[in-house]
């Protein structure tokens, strides 16, 4: 039994080398379905070089999007942020840093 990060880390060279496609990949992916494995699904594909792969782990980066955050209360004093990355416009009042 291999460990998924190491998996992760053992395939992205390969993918690099030309050993691994983009359906390997995909299968990884299928297999570790969190945000880590996107993660690491969209370094591998930009790590195989090919335009295609490229384009797609750049589309999958926060560059140009909005974070937005809402907070999930645990308690009456604690809150955890929950954060999703979107392109949809604002809506209502957007913070800034001040200054």
């Amino acid at each position: 039994v291999v460990d998924t990060d190491l998996r992760w880390a053992l395939l992205r060279p390969l993918v690099a080398h030309g050993r691994f496609s983009s359906a390997e990949i995909d299968a990884e992916s299928a297999r570790d379905a969190t945000a880590s494995g996107e993660l690491n699904a969209a370094r591998c594909r930009a790590a195989a070089g090919t335009p295609d792969g490229k384009a797609e782990a750049e589309s999958k980066v926060a560059i140009g999007k909005r974070v937005r955050v809402v907070f999930q209360d645990l308690s009456e004093d604690f809150a955890l942020p929950q954060f999703t990355l979107t392109d949809e416009p604002p809506v209502g009042r957007v913070w800034s840093l001040p200054g």
